[in-house]
């Protein structure tokens, strides 16, 4: 459940200050004003009782709870191109020139641990620029993935040296419901430099949240879906 706004906190803050001001006039002054002052604090208790009805049917937006594992399993999905196969546009992004370069699916499986459906969901990933592999031609860098098996609702965008991938095509995310998504990323199997990828789920009906990934590739590559990375 959300919290309950703070502007509800503030105004309950003042109208119980009132009452106890008023019960302290009340110990110190005469019959006929010790009835006014009865008057105020029952109105003030009045007020104070719809305030917290208002409030406690006012708490806002609820946030998004999900769990996210991770793998990328290098005996499976992992493709192989030769350097010479590679375009000259290609090879000054890589720069360093090695025999071959090695792409694997990556993947992710997202499970919506809040309890509630999620409307409209929107998945967003941010992962560094450097994982992108040769397109079919190898003249060119892209980033594949199954978030473009619709691509109606699809985006993607460079942004600095990531690129943010972004879908919402599906209409609900049940709960306790899962989604299995995988990235191509060209990786080193024996890197161990860390990488950081940001995942964001966000929906209509609820605030979203954010988890961080940082993994080095020879670690990532060694889990698979029964032994994989959590977040």
């Amino acid at each position: 459940m959300g919290q309950i706004k703070r502007r509800y906190w503030v105004v309950m803050g003042v109208l119980l200050l009132i009452f106890l001001l008023s019960l302290t006039l009340i110990v110190s002054r005469s019959d006929k004003k010790i009835e006014h002052s009865l008057e105020v604090v029952g109105l003030t208790i009045a007020l104070f009782t719809g305030v917290s009805a208002l409030a406690l049917g006012d708490k806002g937006r609820p946030k998004i709870d999900y769990a996210v594992r991770y793998w990328g399993n290098a005996t499976k999905g992992k493709g192989e191109i030769w350097w010479e196969q590679l375009g000259p546009d290609v090879k000054a992004v890589i720069g360093e020139q090695v025999d071959k370069i090695n792409t694997y699916q990556v993947y992710f499986k997202i499970t919506n641990t809040s309890p509630f459906s999620l409307e409209s969901p929107t998945l967003t990933f941010r992962i560094p620029k450097k994982v992108q592999h040769p397109t079919q031609d190898y003249q060119h860098l892209e980033i594949r993935s199954n978030l473009y098996n619709s691509g109606k609702d699809a985006r993607h965008m460079e942004f600095g040296n990531t690129i943010l991938l972004s879908h919402s095509n599906l209409p609900f995310l049940n709960e306790n419901e899962d989604l299995k998504i995988w990235i191509r990323m060209r990786l080193k199997d024996d890197d161990d430099k860390p990488i950081t990828i940001r995942l964001s789920l966000n929906a209509n009906n609820a605030d979203g949240s954010q988890k961080i990934i940082t993994v080095t590739p020879r670690d990532l590559l060694v889990f698979t879906e029964n032994e994989s990375g959590v977040a």
